[in-house]
């Protein structure tokens, strides 16, 4: 994603933002690791986030939206499908680990080493990932849609966490 965005005119910004000037405002890119960190059985998820701001600075903006809002349905069971397949690659849960885990929280992280129960109607989808063949498999994604992804997102109402702002809301 990285040679797109530079091609498109966006800067680092920080370790994993991309940011661009776009008239009076800012189009931010940032990807997202789960705050939840690296497990070596299950790995960890990501997602891609899209904001526009009056300044240059994540977190400041006036819309916000993640990109499996601004998929269409093609895409969307591909990255279930990715997601998967992710997840039928992985090495097995440590089963000690597991045991002294309290009932709902071994279901959730068990959940993890099985295909996604998502559909393409799910409100969000983390991208899940454990190792460099699951990273470029999500890359050849990405430079496939986020292009579109992008577009969709500044040439559509200002969106601020999944409501749309009022006009004149900044």
């Amino acid at each position: 994603m990285a040679d797109w965005l530079k091609a498109e005119g966006f800067k680092r910004l920080g370790s994993n933002s991309w940011i661009r000037p776009a008239g009076e405002v800012h189009h931010i890119v940032v990807v997202q690791c789960r705050q939840s960190g690296w497990d070596p059985h299950a790995g960890s998820s990501f997602v891609v986030e899209f904001e526009q701001s009056r300044a240059p600075s994540r977190g400041t903006g006036f819309s916000r939206q993640r990109i499996w809002d601004l998929l269409d349905d093609l895409s969307r069971r591909e990255a279930l499908n990715i997601n998967s397949q992710v997840a039928q690659t992985l090495p097995p849960p440590d089963q000690q680990f597991s045991r002294e885990l309290p009932a709902d929280v071994r279901d959730h992280y068990l959940r993890k080493f099985a295909a996604t129960t998502q559909t393409i109607e799910s409100g969000d989808v983390w991208f899940a990932y454990y190792d460099g063949t699951d990273a470029a498999v999500w890359a050849d994604f990405l430079a496939r849609t986020v292009e579109s992804a992008l577009r969709t997102f500044v040439t559509q109402p200002p969106l601020f966490f999944g409501h749309r702002a009022s006009p004149g809301d900044d």
